[in-house]
């Protein structure tokens, strides 16, 4: 979004230097053909994005454990040397705490910061928090190892850093409603 801004019309010295490369001062037709297609493009994408990296993941390890057996269907066949080495081939990878967490504040950042402008935002993101749930619960039962304990220092941190995300979209949404493109040409035509 602040590739695209300019803040030529605002009397903000150090905004004008440090923002005017882009072409757009405001949320215009232009915004939402450009910056707001993609913004919505992507978080559908991140709706699907995990499940595809899991089934990625799910036939990497079946085809190695596939050329491990030396592609029979025999279970004892195997080509590890120690009993370690089988476990950690033929047992589930770990779960990821961090690449989940870190979906999910993708997912509530680009939400709250342009759901004003975007409000289609807010389906989508309840989308992906449904379908991530689902899919994850089901993965760790039947494809993770075990998760290793942990405390709840990072979900605290996760929940912390999400507030960052409300002060963040409360400034753009103030940015956003106070459109004068939009208030000069559609509500007062003349």
């Amino acid at each position: 979004m602040l590739k695209n801004a300019n803040f030529r019309d605002f009397e903000v010295p150090l905004l004008n230097l440090m923002f005017a490369s882009g072409h757009e001062s405001d949320f215009n037709q232009i915004w939402y053909e450009k910056v707001g297609q993609a913004i919505t493009a992507t978080m559908i994408f991140t709706i699907w994005f995990p499940l595809l990296e899991t089934v990625f993941k799910i036939l990497i390890s079946h085809l190695e454990r596939l050329w491990d057996r030396k592609f029979t269907s025999d279970p004892f066949m195997t080509q590890q040397e120690s009993i370690q080495n089988y476990v950690d081939m033929y047992s589930g990878p770990s779960y990821e705490f961090h690449s989940r967490y870190s979906e999910m504040l993708l997912s509530i950042a680009i939400t709250f910061m342009f759901g004003t402008a975007l409000p289609v935002l807010f389906p989508i993101a309840l989308v992906h928090f449904i379908v991530t749930m689902i899919s994850q619960r089901l993965l760790v039962i039947y494809y993770y190892k075990e998760p290793p304990s942990f405390d709840e220092t990072m979900t605290l941190r996760c929940v912390l850093l999400s507030r960052w995300s409300a002060i963040w979209g409360l400034a753009l949404a103030f940015w956003q409603l106070g459109n004068r493109q939009i208030f000069d040409n559609v509500l007062f035509p003349v």
